[in-house]
């Protein structure tokens, strides 16, 4: 998706100032294939444990009570996860049945572009429950990532 991006940009870029015909759908894509691109990437990133972490206190904890924490962080962010997954979810069934569009010059059904929120929080909360009662993997190096 983010080739695509790249590449329509590029390609809008070439046409408006060269060409004198800019694109009227380009700007529009973008943002879709960005949320898109956005929502999938988020529970990869869970399932690698590539997120932001804040490790001060759990370097001080002994082994059993450090699993203890990791598995309450992940309980947490799994509920705040599925939530926003439930509250997506109810506002895309909503758009779906009111047959509501995005705005814009190259309009679709909004539920498209929502439905990749919804996948996206509900997939990464269901990876952070399977962290929390499973226990943390060791780490999946991303393609260059040396730890």
């Amino acid at each position: 998706m983010l080739a695509i991006i790249v590449v329509s940009t590029c390609s809008d870029v070439v046409l408006r100032y060269f060409a004198n015909r800019p694109t009227e759908w380009v700007s529009d894509s973008v943002g879709f294939f960005l949320c898109a691109a956005i929502f999938l990437a988020i529970p990869e990133l869970a399932r690698r444990q590539g997120h932001v972490a804040i490790t001060i206190l759990s370097e001080y904890l002994s082994v059993g009570a450090n699993r203890v924490l990791n598995a309450g962080i992940a309980i947490a962010a799994s509920a705040a996860c599925l939530v926003a997954a439930w509250i997506a979810g109810m506002e895309t069934l909503r758009q779906f049945a009111n047959g509501i569009y995005t705005v814009g010059t190259f309009t679709v059904p909004k539920w498209w572009i929502s439905a990749f929120i919804v996948a996206g929080f509900a997939l990464t909360g269901l990876h952070f429950l399977r962290q929390a009662f499973a226990g943390p993997a060791a780490p999946v190096p991303i393609s260059g990532d040396i730890r």
